[in-house]
């Protein structure tokens, strides 16, 4: 890369930053599209489910109101003949009963006014109505075998067809069906719960081999709180199947589905299953069955449902219109489609126009960096052409294009200028420094001679100083001895003081000693005194004894016989105060001994109280001519370690000169080397100054 040219360096930098800015805002603009129609798509996805959701909703209230009008006018129409068949039957008090031809011209004219009603009927309880069942027991055309009343009539295209009835039990018929329905609910469930009753829907065969789905709406009559039989229609659901598919076709352009659902979850009708009508919608789609019970819109799987109720005839219907979730979206699937089409379109116009505009700035970039790189290689020239004119400086170059290289050239001539005036100076400024160094080299030659004698009087010194650093140091080994020496003599006189200071101690013990001796000696004499005083009364008790048994004994003499043995106690109490005396005897001849030889001790203790005392100031005495010695001992051995310390010192500062002085002639001899060194240099100098002469000669200036 450093190897190339300028110019290809600029056009490939150049095409890069254009290739680059080319894709970043193709690339930035296909990442604004996509943001767009994501954007976009976004925000018609959501009107569209809005639009939806009102759509479903609307429809479902406008079929409800379809389908409620639908039976109303049913509903409307089977009322008003209850209400004709309950106000003229035997015991409502009003009008006579009909005729039972009249009544069945009343059921006749009922189903000609509703053309959606497959058939009416009145059917009756026995005697329900007029009483007289018996009368017209086996007339068909109204009556049934046993005679009560069973009309039905069913519609057959333009025309009515009356049903002869010849067993009144069918509308009792508890059987169930697959749905688990009473084949007689149409009858059964308003004689139980006296209130209008509409059937789950139910496939009815109106011709061989065609069937119709059918729901029966039942009114029941009653007079005087009594059930006598009911009014009904049967109201041919095909009519909604053909209104839901109507209204499913207008739905999201025919995508839409409608389903009606009665109480128990028969299907009456469905545009997305027709083929399973009176089926249970749980069997059919469950996934569809769950999602019914929320009323209002929900969703199952992939489908929106919208679910509402509509009540009939004291029941609940359940109306669901669902659609496709792809139906409802499919137009923000074509809007993003085309979007995303147009996006590419867009995208490629981008990539062609800024293709183009890169050939083109290519283009212009080749021209401009033509038109910079030509006075560039004239700069080039010119200066190659200064190189090789021999040291010309007083050659200019010249360009005449773009300020910038303009401005360029003439800072060029400048530094050539600049660069003239600098070498006449280093000529002016090379001879005066060719002078000085001829007398640097002779400075140099006088500072080794110099240097020389120097180094040889500092040699005499170091040895000088040798000596006496070796003189300095026996003196302080010599007063290291002599304060070694001093410094035991005051250890030993140390240790007698500390001997006689313990002697010192003990004498003054022993003195005390002897004190508490005499002490007791004259304890012991006072003691001695005390017990001849108790031996002095024992020898009068003795001797008051000895006359006491002696009197005894002549009292016992005298007594006779019976005083025999008093005198034997007598006799034994003279013996042993005689004894008593003998004893007393002898402890007063011990006791006058040891008070003898009390005063002789004691005598003793004070001759050896009063010897221990001198003894006691003699040591005294000797203790402080002691202390006195230590006191010298150790003032000649601080002295001796001044000494010492003081020879040491000098010592140290000997040898700290002769270290200097060491330095010094190392010093010396250096700057002896530095100053050959130095006359060396001043002729290396000399040339060279010579030879930038001759360099700087080379120029024109």
């Amino acid at each position: 890369m450093r190897t190339l040219s300028l110019r290809l360096k600029l056009l490939l930098v150049t095409g890069m930053i254009l290739v680059l800015t080319a894709g970043t805002i193709i690339l930035l603009a296909t990442l604004i599209f996509r943001e767009s129609i994501q954007s976009a798509t976004d925000s018609m996805t959501l009107n569209l489910s809005r639009q939806a959701e009102e759509i479903m909703s609307e429809t479902a209230l406008g079929t409800r109101q379809e389908i409620q009008r639908l039976l109303a006018s049913a509903i409307a129409s089977a009322s008003v003949l209850q209400r004709q068949v309950t106000s003229s039957a035997l015991g409502a008090g009003e009008t006579a009963p009909y005729g039972r031809d009249q009544l069945k011209r009343l059921v006749l004219d009922t189903l000609a006014s509703n053309p959606f009603v497959s058939s009416a009927y009145a059917q009756f309880e026995p005697n329900g109505y007029d009483g007289r069942d018996s009368e017209y027991a086996g007339n068909l055309a109204h009556s049934s075998n046993t005679g009560t009343i069973e009309i039905y009539f069913t519609r057959e295209g333009d025309s009515f067809v009356f049903h002869e009835t010849e067993d009144p039990g069918v509308k009792y018929l508890e059987t169930l069906n697959e749905h688990g329905q009473r084949e007689a609910e149409w009858y059964l469930c308003p004689k139980e719960r006296r209130q209008t009753c509409i059937t789950d829907p139910y496939l009815y065969e109106i011709n061989p081999g065609h069937e119709e789905l059918m729901t029966s709406l039942t009114l029941p009559l009653v007079v005087d709180q009594t059930f006598i039989g009911v009014v009904g229609m049967d109201i041919n659901l095909a009519a909604l199947q053909t209104a839901g598919e109507s209204i499913a076709k207008r739905l999201f352009r025919g995508q839409g589905d409608l389903m009606l659902v009665s109480q128990q979850g028969l299907i009456a009708a469905s545009t997305r299953f027709p083929d399973q009508l009176g089926k249970r919608v749980s069997d059919v789609a469950p996934e569809l069955a769950t999602a019914m019970t929320t009323p209002g819109q929900s969703k199952s799987g992939d489908r929106w449902l919208h679910s509402l109720a509509i009540p009939i005839a004291n029941t609940s219907w359940t109306l669901s219109i669902s659609v496709a979730e792809a139906d409802i979206l499919a137009a923000a699937r074509e809007l993003e489609q085309d979007l995303r089409a147009d996006a590419r379109t867009a995208v490629l116009k981008l990539a062609a126009g800024a293709a183009v505009m890169t050939i083109l700035g290519l283009a212009v970039m080749v021209i401009l960096i033509r038109s910079v790189i030509q006075p560039l290689a004239q700069l080039a020239q010119g200066m190659r052409a200064l190189a090789s004119s021999n040291g010309d400086l007083t050659a200019k170059v010249m360009v005449h294009h773009h300020v910038e290289l303009i401005e360029l050239s003439k800072n060029i001539n400048r530094f050539i200028d600049k660069l003239r005036q600098m070498i006449l100076v280093m000529r002016e400024q090379s001879q005066t420094l060719a002078g000085r160094s001829a007398d640097l080299s002779d400075y140099a030659r006088q500072v080794g001679q110099a240097s020389a004698t120097q180094n040889a009087q500092i040699d005499n010194v170091a040895t000088a100083m040798t000596q006496m650093s070796s003189t300095a140091g026996e003196v302080a080994n010599i007063a290291h001895q002599t304060a070694d020496a001093s410094r035991e003599a005051a250890d030993h006189i140390d240790q007698t003081q500390q001997a006689l200071n313990g002697t010192k101690d003990r004498v003054g013990l022993l003195s005390r000693s002897v004190e508490e001796a005499s002490s007791q000696m004259h304890q012991v004499a006072e003691r001695s005194r005390a017990i001849d005083g108790i031996l002095v009364t024992i020898r009068e008790i003795a001797g008051r004894t000895n006359l006491l048994a002696l009197n005894a004994a002549i009292e016992a003499a005298r007594a006779g016989e019976q005083g025999r043995g008093f005198a034997v106690v007598a006799e034994e109490v003279r013996h042993l105060a005689m004894r008593t005396q003998d004893s007393t005897k002898d402890v007063d001849d011990l006791i006058k001994g040891l008070q003898g030889d009390v005063q002789r001790a004691d005598l003793l203790l004070q001759g050896s109280r009063g010897e221990m005392e001198q003894t006691l100031t003699f040591t005294h005495r000797s203790a402080e001519l002691l202390d006195r010695a230590v006191l010298d001992v150790r003032r000649i051995d601080s002295h001796a370690q001044q000494v010492a310390t003081a020879a040491e010192e000098q010592s140290q500062v000997s040898e700290e000169i002769n270290r200097s002085l060491t330095a010094i002639g190392d010093a010396a001899r250096d700057l002896a080397h530095l100053a050959q060194v130095s006359e060396a240099a001043a002729l290396e100098t000399h040339d060279a100054i010579r030879t930038l002469d001759d360099q700087l000669n080379l120029l024109r200036v």
